[in-house]
């Protein structure tokens, strides 16, 4: 069963929590489409070892990116900036878990997406520790949990935090 068949997700991320989210979104029929860098692509590519037999992909990337599509654009040309521009607006979802206020420079923040996408819906960065890096321990010790934890662990921190 697909309960998300039709829903198309474009995605800038890194790491661990969003990767995991967008898998998510995948198994259940989403289409994800991923962003990478050209050339470098997502720095999860090298998490290894361990690598996938007869290749030098991490298996943690494969394992996280699986049902997703890739693509390499370059966010810092006016070509790569008009391309995202369409995909947003084509797409159902756009989901990004780069620092706070990264995009900005690139025109990519809400403001700039949403006059080059006016369908887009979304919202837009909001965050009461700005500047702060949005680090999954800062948000497991915001909402109180490393408490009861007592000491965070990676599932708990990496895959439930919300930040990259």
């Amino acid at each position: 069963m697909q309960p998300l068949k039709g829903l198309t997700v474009v995605t800038l991320e890194h790491a661990i929590a969003a990767p995991f989210a967008t898998r998510q979104l995948a198994d259940l029929g989403a289409r994800v489409i991923k962003i990478e860098r050209p050339g470098a692509g997502d720095d999860t590519r090298a998490f290894a070892p361990p690598y996938m037999p007869n290749t030098k992909e991490s298996a943690y990337f494969v394992g996280v990116n699986r049902n997703k599509k890739s693509m390499a654009i370059d966010l810092k040309s006016e070509a790569g900036r008009d391309l995202i521009y369409k995909m947003v607006e084509q797409s159902d979802v756009f989901l990004w878990n780069q620092g706070l206020g990264s995009l900005a420079g690139l025109g990519l923040d809400y403001e700039t997406l949403v006059t080059a996408a006016p369908e887009a819906k979304g919202f837009p960065e909001l965050d009461e520790h700005e500047p702060a890096v949005g680090l999954d321990e800062q948000h497991v010790a915001d909402e109180g949990a490393a408490r009861w934890v007592h000491r965070a662990a990676v599932e708990m921190v990496d895959l439930h935090g919300g930040g990259g």
